[in-house]
């Protein structure tokens, strides 16, 4: 399995949400995970972008998008990996090993319960995907757009947009292997 240097730009939108706001997201996502509308109920408006060096794998059939976590994200110290197998780009899972450990499952549809661990203490997190938009493989782009409800209480929209592309090759020619060739500055002293 070979580790491809890449270029990420990563931009996340997070909306904290009221409960009335909560509630229409339970009833949208019973409609066929018809996407929520803004409206009043919306506020704490919050987006960041950062760009940053990551890592592309494709090890039989399965696209790894790894990145460390900066300050910027409050998870400095943390390690992101983004998973998805290519026979099913619409399921993609997001792991965080590091200060923050959790596993994310994004699903258009769906919801699914996940652990989140902090150094103060562990919690579970409820996830609602209402959309999944995965062109990795084709143009390096990918958008989540989710909710998460901490602890039945508070109650966060975000919107995730992941951009990949590499210096020395073409995306296009990387993403075309199903085991990607080397790209020069792509050793990796911890393999």
């Amino acid at each position: 399995m070979k580790k491809n240097k890449i270029n990420l730009k990563i931009t996340s939108r997070q909306i904290a949400v009221s409960e009335m706001m909560l509630e229409r997201a339970r009833a949208d996502l019973e409609q066929n995970g018809v996407e929520m509308s803004g409206g009043k109920a919306e506020s704490e408006d919050n987006t960041f972008t950062m760009s940053s060096e990551g890592w592309l794998t494709v090890d039989d059939g399965r696209v790894t998008v790894e990145y460390d976590e900066t300050e910027l994200t409050g998870m400095a110290g943390a390690t992101t990996r983004l998973r998805f197998d290519r026979d099913n780009p619409g399921l993609v899972t997001m792991m965080r090993e590091g200060t923050v450990e959790t596993v994310l499952v994004f699903e258009r549809g769906k919801q699914h319960i996940c652990a989140y661990r902090t150094p103060y203490m562990p919690f579970e997190l409820c996830v609602r995907t209402y959309r999944v938009v995965n062109e990795l493989l084709e143009s390096g782009f990918l958008y989540l757009d989710y909710t998460i409800e901490i602890r039945g209480a508070r109650v966060e929209r975000n919107k995730f947009t992941l951009e990949i592309s590499a210096d020395d090759a073409h995306l296009a020619d990387l993403l075309a292997h199903e085991t990607l060739p080397d790209v020069p500055g792509s050793e990796n002293p911890l393999q």
